[in-house]
């Protein structure tokens, strides 16, 4: 498991957070005992797993998009090849430059 930070302070309630790099929290009453810190804990492993793995899939896809190995699409991931690329480039280089006419027209920009 992640190494988990423990913050102490002058609360009532213990509870655990996750940050979005997966980094795991526990904040805890200033009297609470290590032991009874540790049980929470453990009582809560299921739940930090679970969440971690959400993170690190997030993380993992993230990676991905960054690579270029895949990325969105109308909402969706899909994975990109030379051949997608390249069609995705030649359907810019016709579509836009007439799109980019049509909207400085629209707003009457001076080109």
């Amino acid at each position: 498991m992640n190494m988990i930070k423990i913050i102490r302070s002058k609360r009532k309630s213990i509870s655990i957070s996750i940050n979005s790099l997966g980094s795991v929290t526990v904040n805890a009453p200033l009297n609470m005992k290590d032991s009874d810190i540790q049980k929470f804990i453990n009582s809560k492993s299921k739940w930090i797993k679970t969440h971690l793995d959400k993170k690190n899939a997030i993380l993992t896809k993230n990676e991905q998009i960054l690579r270029k190995e895949k990325g969105l699409y109308l909402g969706k991931t899909v994975n990109f090849s030379d051949d997608y690329n390249k069609k995705l480039i030649k359907t810019a280089r016709e579509s836009l430059p007439k799109r980019t006419r049509q909207i400085a027209e629209f707003y009457k920009f001076q080109c």
